[in-house]
């Protein structure tokens, strides 16, 4: 009993003594193994299962699986910062600060490819820009086509001939109607 005494003793202060920031372990494996021989020779084992240790970093088998070790969670999963890892007890706080982490990693590469960006989009502007001022062109061109063989169609006496012409602003025509549409999406 006094062996007993003595190591929760050591284990209190080396809790006193340990990083005020890391959360407190599981009691380990060791200290909990050491009550039973004390107790003597005849008293059973723990529970393998009392005597995993959840802490950061230490390996688990089940993913996803959560436990809550003196006020802390633990999750097990595998360390997003780690190629290849393996499945591992990670707290909750952890896994938080890890997403955080990398929003801001991803923020700060979307803002280093801000000048790419507004290069790729100001070259796209230049050619919707030409693309408009070409369309537009060709639309005052047909629509001036269109007034001029309209002219030519009444002053024609020739059947044929103003059969012709009529063909000819029926296409204008067409033609004045799809640059028109092509404009209003450009503009």
């Amino acid at each position: 009993a006094a062996a007993v005494a003595a190591s929760a003793a050591g284990v209190r202060a080396r809790r006193a003594v340990g990083s005020p920031l890391a959360p407190p372990e599981a009691p380990q494996a060791a200290s909990l193994g050491a009550a039973p021989a004390a107790a003597g020779p005849g008293a059973a084992a723990p529970a393998a299962s009392a005597a995993t240790k959840i802490s950061n970093g230490v390996a688990c088998s089940k993913a996803n699986s959560v436990k809550s070790v003196n006020g802390y969670k633990y999750r097990c999963a595998k360390n997003p910062l780690v190629k290849n890892s393996k499945l591992t007890w990670l707290s909750f706080e952890c896994l938080t600060a890890v997403t955080q982490f990398q929003a801001a990693t991803k923020a700060q590469a979307d803002l280093a490819n801000v000048s790419e960006q507004t290069a790729a989009l100001d070259t796209e502007y230049v050619a919707a820009t030409t693309a408009l001022n070409t369309t537009t062109a060709a639309l005052e061109k047909a629509r001036a086509q269109v007034t001029q063989f309209q002219a030519q169609m009444n002053a024609a006496t020739n059947a044929a001939e103003k059969q012709k012409l009529a063909t000819a602003v029926s296409k204008l025509a067409n033609a004045v109607l799809v640059l028109s549409g092509s404009r209003s999406k450009l503009a």
